[in-house]
């Protein structure tokens, strides 16, 4: 009985020490493995603190390479620039009108743009037959790429001396992300109108849907027009120049004049105006001298048979004397 039990005793010492080895042997290897990093981690940080320099940054992938790393396929990004329309207003006066026309030409060739609309008008032949002095006008509606435009609106001194000009934005950014949206909301609502049109079994039922997709695709025509009229006036800024020809350029305000240069500003002004009165009324009598020598010789007639007429009614109202055969004087009722 005691041998038996000094054997059990000595069985379980062994395998109490066995598993101790296990144990330890585990312990150890996995000491090692978290002991690992931890180094490491002081390491680089005693370095950073050496070297007072941050690690370098994780390298970001390219586009390409994202798509390529995605198999070719990529969700597309949208757009986050901002629906902006440049439209520019200029007034523009010239003494040369057909120079400056054909600068407005080489404008529109230097920055591609192109002529939506335009208007000349203001001399006839008649006044040129009579001499008239006639001033000519244009406008011309001028539609430029964007990166152009500030381009374009300095380079208008080209054509002529620029009194005023007024430049704008308008953003339709938030116009244009709600037409955007509810495109593509009707875009899902055809296709689902596709699906129901394939499953319907009653004639009733494709009436009705057909009814409804003819509505969604005329909305979808009309909001993918408006888009595309958007995005045409968003590419092509708009510059309207409005050139008109006179006679003098308008001279910039002097900062400060004496009273004798307004006094001697004034007068030279007035001496113009009449000398251009009198050089246009004498232009305009010698050409209308034809029809006033007519109507000098029918006033001059109307004049003689006014005076015969006069002459006859007083003859009529005299009376003579039957004994005597001389006219008798016409008495007043005083005399009487």
């Amino acid at each position: 009985m005691k041998k038996t039990l000094i054997k059990v005793l000595g069985l379980l010492l062994i395998l109490a020490l066995l598993t101790a080895c296990v144990t330890g042997c585990g312990g150890a290897s996995g000491a090692s493995k978290d002991s690992a990093p931890y180094d490491e981690g002081k390491y680089e940080y005693a370095q950073a603190e050496e070297d007072w320099a941050a690690p370098a940054p994780a390298e970001v992938p390219s586009a390409g390479e994202a798509i390529a790393g995605n198999g070719g396929a990529s969700a597309p990004q949208p757009d986050f620039s901002e629906k902006l329309i440049y439209t520019a207003d200029a007034e523009i006066e010239t003494r040369s009108f057909d120079e400056s026309v054909a600068a407005v030409q080489a404008l529109l060739d230097r920055y591609g743009a192109f002529l939506e609309s335009s208007y000349t008008g203001g001399r006839s032949y008649r006044s040129q037959y009579y001499g008239y002095t006639e001033y000519r006008s244009a406008s011309f509606v001028i539609r430029v790429p964007k990166e152009h435009y500030a381009e374009l609106t300095s380079g208008l001194t080209a054509i002529g001396n620029v009194t005023s000009m007024n430049t704008w934005v308008e953003n339709i950014t938030s116009q244009y992300t709600d037409v955007e949206s509810r495109l593509k909301t009707y875009r899902t609502e055809e296709d689902r109108l596709l699906a129901m049109l394939e499953k319907a079994e009653t004639v009733e039922d494709m009436i009705a849907v057909e009814s409804r997709l003819s509505e969604v695709r005329y909305n979808i025509e009309s909001l993918t027009s408006t888009l595309r009229n958007w995005d045409h006036e968003v590419d092509y800024s708009t510059v309207n120049i409005h050139l008109q020809e006179v006679e003098e350029l308008t001279s910039p305000t002097a900062t400060q004049r004496t009273y004798g240069e307004k006094l001697r500003d004034g007068l030279s002004d007035t001496l113009s105006d009449v000398g251009r009165f009198f050089s246009n009324l004498l232009l305009w009598v010698v050409s209308a001298l034809p029809v006033l020598v007519i109507l000098a010789v029918v006033a001059a007639v109307v004049i003689i048979l006014i005076r015969r007429s006069i002459r006859r009614r007083r003859s009529l109202s005299v009376r003579y004397d039957p004994e005597t055969g001389k006219p008798i004087e016409n008495k007043t009722s005083s005399e009487k």
